[in-house]
């Protein structure tokens, strides 16, 4: 009776071991599949955010680039418009300088015409230049 009841709890207890060693195999596979499913979710978000940052990046790269050659030009134009003001600057100096020559070249001028005045009416006098003198 003792032997009988033994093998049927020895019984009974392998099938329950095995139940149990099916249902954690079940669960392992089952923690498995979820853990491989997060996992892969989690890892398609991950690649999405490297995504993004090597194409941020990239723009970063292509911005930076593109403000250098912003400041190159910026940096020609302002050269060249320096140059431009001070050529303005010298053209209104070569102006002065011109009206400068002008009004002393009228002050010669009228000089010699009132030289050359003066010559024809004292040659019409009758007195040359030379006398004159002499008579100065």
């Amino acid at each position: 009776m003792f032997s009988s009841a033994l093998r049927d709890y020895r019984q009974a207890a392998s099938e329950i071991r095995q139940e149990i060693d099916k249902s954690k195999k079940d669960a392992n596979n089952a923690v498995d599949e979820l853990t491989e499913t997060l996992l892969t979710d989690v890892n398609k978000d991950v690649s999405a955010v490297y995504q993004n940052q090597q194409r941020l990046e990239q723009e970063a790269k292509a911005l930076q680039t593109q403000t250098s050659r912003f400041v190159k030009q910026t940096n020609k134009w302002l050269a060249m418009y320096k140059s431009l003001n001070d050529s303005l600057k010298e053209l209104g100096d070569v102006k002065n300088w011109a009206e400068t020559i002008e009004a002393d070249m009228k002050a010669v001028a009228d000089t010699l015409q009132r030289v050359a005045a003066q010559s024809q009416s004292s040659s019409a006098s009758g007195q040359g230049p030379s006398e004159k003198k002499q008579s100065a």
